[in-house]
């Protein structure tokens, strides 16, 4: 019987889907081996997408403890139980009410809508306390970043270690730059408490924890670890279970994964337009699966506006949200994989986030076509390794070429990816677990730092 139990907070975890829901799920399942049981405190709602399959991952010793939270009333929700078969719920808001979502999430929203699920969240603590659930750590995981708010309440009721995950960066987050100096102050101020107060700070990319040292010099430089995202290699084994089925005689280009804001196929589109116009590829050709939630980007405009302005009704495939299992599969049965970075501010490229479905994708083992700046995290590990193709994302006559010698070697029989199984073993999630189970241990031995 294990022994240690750690109490993870977050706002994303099976059923509900995505990459924050993809690294917890990763982490319960491979801190069992390690000798950690998860008790994991979150909401009933989805925001996203709805992935019931996710479900048989989690190990059996995961206690789940789910709450209500108010944070339907300023997002869209549907229920995650399974029995409810994730039905929309509709919370309508009015008067004095609606008045205080628009102030709270319009004007200030620090850090985030999850605000309206902290006071249940901290409540059922005492509950889970009360059913003799004894846990060792508390793990908090952001975005939310009110995750990091609740564990800290948690840390100082409960007097246990608290440890925060940032899975994207929370004051230098690119997405967040146009938020109000109000906003921001509040940001600052809670970043700073939730730092002080963790044992552990953990960041995705090292550009992250660079940004931490350079903001909190008087910390131990050892509070901050980089624990990247990882792939799970039996999610390649589930994918041969699905009904995917791409059409072999076409080059299938494939991007899974949300679209939206910053991250725009755009200009990849308009150079596929181009080269079609130059009867450098033929149209007849190309198919590009678009998986995922598809939003509004920064110009305004939606993918139906771009495909319909380019004319590219025939190429583009909008699959939408389906299953891990049946995006895996996507991967999987891909000529090329597509990935789209969005272009940011240099001030940002440091610490702009590293999309989880890079590993996903390396896990594949197929061609990699990537638009990514120099300098960013997803350049830097794509040029570091010698993983796939990096075009400039605001260099269409880049892309253009680079695309273009991906096109022709699919023609010609000759389109390989540039890696090793060898070269991609150390992103393993499983690595990335053990080292999150050793700063358990140090938190446990009341240890600083990790190095």
């Amino acid at each position: 019987m294990l022994k240690n139990k750690v109490l993870i907070i977050t706002g994303l975890f099976p059923p509900a889907s995505g990459p924050g829901a993809k690294r917890i799920t990763q982490f319960v399942k491979y801190l069992v081996p390690l000798g950690w049981e998860s008790i994991v405190l979150t909401h009933r709602y989805l925001f996203m997408g709805y992935d019931e399959k996710s479900l048989e991952t989690i190990p059996n010793s995961t206690k789940i403890f789910r709450t209500f939270s108010l944070e339907p009333l300023v997002r869209k929700a549907s229920s995650c139980s399974p029995r409810k078969g994730g039905r929309k719920l509709n919370y309508p808001v009015t008067g004095c009410l609606q008045r205080f979502v628009r102030l709270t999430k319009d004007l200030i929203g620090a850090p985030d809508t999850g605000m309206l699920w902290l006071p249940f969240a901290v409540l059922e603590t005492f509950k889970i306390v009360g059913r003799g659930e004894r846990f060792k750590i508390v793990f908090a995981t952001g975005p939310a970043f009110s995750n990091f708010l609740i564990g800290l309440i948690i840390k100082w009721l409960f007097r246990k270690p608290l440890i925060v995950d940032f899975r994207d960066a929370w004051i230098e987050n690119p997405e967040y730059r146009n938020d109000s100096k109000v906003k921001l102050f509040i940001n600052k101020f809670y970043e700073k408490i939730v730092i002080r107060n963790a044992r552990f700070a953990i960041a995705n990319t090292e550009g992250v924890r660079k940004a931490f040292l350079r903001r909190y010099p008087k910390e131990n430089p050892g509070k901050f670890v980089v624990i990247p995202n990882g792939f799970d290699r039996e999610d390649l084994q589930q994918s041969e279970f699905s009904t995917v089925s791409l059409d072999k005689e076409k080059f299938n280009i494939v991007h899974t994964g949300s679209l939206g804001g910053p991250r725009s196929p755009k200009n990849f589109l308009v150079a596929l337009k181009e080269l079609i116009r130059e009867e450098s590829i033929d149209p007849n050709d190309v198919k590009l699966h678009l998986i995922g939630l598809l939003t509004t980007f920064e110009d305004g405009k939606t993918i139906d506006d771009y495909i319909e302005y380019l004319g590219l009704n025939d190429q583009v495939i909008k699959v939408g949200f389906v299953s891990r299992q049946e995006a895996m599969d996507y991967n999987r049965q891909a000529d090329l994989l597509l990935l789209v970075i969005g272009v940011v501010p240099p001030k940002y490229l440091l610490t702009y986030g590293l999309s989880g479905k890079v590993y996903d994708y390396i896990l594949s083992g197929k061609p990699i076509y990537a638009m990514a700046q120099k300098g960013g995290a997803t350049y830097r590990l794509l040029s570091k390794y010698k993983i796939g193709v990096v075009a400039d994302p605001s260099d269409i006559q880049d892309m253009k070429e680079k695309f273009l010698n991906l096109y022709r070697s699919w023609k010609n029989g000759h389109l390989i990816p540039n890696y090793t199984s060898k070269e991609i073993e150390l992103f393993d999630i499983k690595n990335s677990s053990e080292k999150l189970m050793n700063l358990f241990e140090c938190s446990l031995k009341k240890t600083n730092s990790f190095y």
